[in-house]
């Protein structure tokens, strides 16, 4: 993600801490802006022994594909949901 090393420093304290400016996905190769945005080290709500990394309190997973979904879509890219292949003539 390219946090500073002081960044981390205070997010691995487990308090939120506030940033702006760009942020690199790893899973994308590409950074995305943020004017503000929250980071925190919170427990996992399916596994109470885990932690995971949010941002603007969902996981840094979701906020990145959100990111990218609202990059696509300035661009002129619309991706349709998936559709349940189940779903046809009632066969």
């Amino acid at each position: 993600m390219r946090f500073s090393e002081d960044l981390i420093k205070d997010i691995l304290k487990m308090k939120p801490i506030g940033f702006k400016g760009r942020i690199y996905s790893a899973e994308f190769q590409r950074s995305f802006e943020t004017e503000y945005s929250v980071a925190e080290i919170k427990q996992r709500s399916t596994e109470k022994n885990k932690l995971q990394l949010t941002i603007d309190g969902v996981s840094d997973t979701n906020w990145f594909r959100q990111k990218y979904q609202e990059f696509q879509k300035e661009i002129g890219i619309n991706i349709q949901p998936k559709q349940d292949k189940n779903r046809g003539f009632g066969l």
